[in-house]
């Protein structure tokens, strides 16, 4: 769930961020589901998911949160790089 989270939000973020920029924008119904209260809410639920998975977090060893911390950010490289190719192809 971690690896996955970075995706789920950062078109959350990217369709927040874009929404209104564009008037008659192609790509509106795009944006308009990524930045939809049910959207906005799985994105939500997605972070519940995990805080269930692991609810005592902060008594996991130190190399564990590390590890966990280290798969999120990676994942979320990943995907910036994904956007940053995207941009600029």
């Amino acid at each position: 769930m971690l690896a996955l989270l970075p995706c789920t939000e950062s078109y959350h973020l990217i369709g927040t961020h874009f929404i209104n920029k564009f008037p008659n924008n192609t790509y509106e119904p795009w944006l308009a589901y990524y930045t939809s209260p049910d959207y906005k809410a799985f994105t939500q639920w997605s972070w519940q998911v995990v805080d269930q998975q692991v609810p005592d977090w902060q008594k996991l060893s130190f190399e564990t949160q590390q590890s966990y911390l280290s798969t999120y950010l990676t994942s979320y490289q990943y995907e910036l790089t994904f956007w940053d190719q995207a941009a600029r192809h």
